[in-house]
This record gives structure tokens, C-alpha cells and sequence, in this order.
């Protein structure tokens, strides 16, 4: 009977997590991806083990930079920092004692410092113009409270380097992409109503018109057979 039963349950909850996550307000279900990416969790994995996230791969680029001896804008850099300061405080052995100034400063160093192996990616580009895109555009839909097509753009990037590379995603990634696609989809059926609402209101007002019309013409029909 067991074997049985765990289908049901299985699709039971996943209806009940879809009626929950329907049931969020939009500013929650775009806030959530960017919870993730703050959190630096994982969208893959490379073969030796090593955790790729986006704000990793923005961080391994600025710090390559800094080695070559290019420095890139400052704002860009703390902007960098900060966003990669909930993350590295949550790998410190006791997050809620850790010294932020401190983790601030090293954020760069701290958010790379496992990622030796990132120089065996081919095109690694691609996978810094999706991580990129992922991250301010989670930002921008956050702030215009609609999904950006700059984070879908940063999806298909990170996920085309993914496929290019052999790389398989993570639960994460599904989350924030199914987060992103089901926004989207909304965004249009939104739209679709207000369209349909407009027809509808165009459409009373011509009958409305035609009736006037109608009503006016035999008014005046009367009219003129009195006067006969």
C-alpha cells in the first residue's frame, strides 16, 4: 500500500506548495530569488566539486581584475561587496558574532577563495554575462515589481554556459528560473485580461452608440409622421 500511497502524496504536495506560492504577494515571490542569490547558493556544481553561484562568478571576475592590475569603478566593487556580505557571513563559523566590517572588506577574497577550478570552464563569459544579468535584473524586478527581461536573459546565458560545459543545475537555479517564468506568465495573463476588459468595455460602448443612434432615428420618424 505504501508504494501506492506516495504518488498521491508526492502530487499532493506539490498542488499545495503551487496554491501557496500563488496564494504569495508578488513583491514575496520576487524577493525570494534574490534571497538565494544573496545567500550565494549554489546554481552549479563544476566536476571537482566546487560551488558556482552568481555573485561568485561577479566576485572571481573583480578579483581577477584586481590581479591584472585593472581596477574596476569602486562602486562597482563595494556594490560587489555588499551584496556578497550575507553570504560570506553565513560560511563564518558563528555568523551572528562574525565582525561584518571585517567580512566586508575581504568579501572578494572570501566569496573566491574555493574557486581554483573556475579557470577549467570554457567560455566563462557567457557564464559572468548570465551572472550578471541574473543579479541586477532580480534587483530591477524587485524594484518595478514585474519580472525584467534582463533575468531571463541572465538565465539563459548562465544555463547555455551550464549545457556548453557539461554542468548539471541545482534545485536553486529550478527555483529561481520557475520563480522568474511563473512571473512572467502572470505578467501576460494580466495583461490578457486587461485587454479583454478593454474590448469588452469598447464593444458596450459602440452598442450603446448604435442604440442612441437607432433610438434618435426612430424618434425622429415619429416625429415626421405627426407632422403628416
Amino acid at each position: 500500500s505504501q508504494p501506492s500511497q506516495q504518488p498521491n502524496l508526492i502530487i499532493s504536495t506539490m498542488t499545495w506548495g503551487g496554491r501557496l506560492w500563488r496564494g504569495l504577494p508578488t513583491a514575496a515571490r520576487l524577493l525570494a530569488p534574490l534571497i538565494v542569490l544573496l545567500a550565494q547558493s549554489p546554481f552549479t556544481h563544476l566536476p571537482s566539486g566546487t560551488a558556482i553561484s552568481p555573485l561568485q562568478v561577479m566576485a572571481k571576475f573583480l578579483a581577477s581584475e584586481a590581479q591584472k592590475g585593472r581596477q574596476r569603478s569602486k562602486l562597482l566593487v563595494d556594490t560587489c561587496k555588499s551584496l556578497l556580505l550575507p553570504g560570506n557571513l553565513l560560511r563564518t563559523p558563528d555568523p551572528f558574532h562574525a565582525n561584518a566590517t571585517e567580512v566586508w572588506h575581504a568579501g572578494l577574497e572570501l566569496a573566491t577563495r574555493k574557486m581554483d577550478s573556475y579557470q577549467s570552464i570554457a567560455h566563462p563569459e557567457m557564464l559572468m554575462g548570465g551572472a550578471w544579468c541574473i543579479v541586477f535584473g532580480c534587483v530591477l524586478s524587485l524594484l518595478l515589481r514585474r519580472v525584467h527581461l534582463l533575468q531571463l536573459f541572465g538565465f539563459s546565458l548562465f544555463g547555455g554556459s551550464m549545457y556548453m560545459n557539461s554542468l548539471s543545475p541545482t534545485i536553486q537555479f529550478g527555483f529561481c528560473l520557475m520563480c522568474a517564468i511563473q512571473q512572467m506568465h502572470k505578467q501576460a495573463e494580466k495583461r490578457r485580461q486587461l485587454a479583454d476588459q478593454a474590448a469588452a468595455e469598447e464593444e458596450i460602448t459602440e452598442n450603446k452608440k448604435d442604440s442612441d443612434t437607432a433610438a434618435s432615428a426612430s424618434k425622429k420618424g415619429k416625429k415626421k409622421g405627426k407632422g403628416e
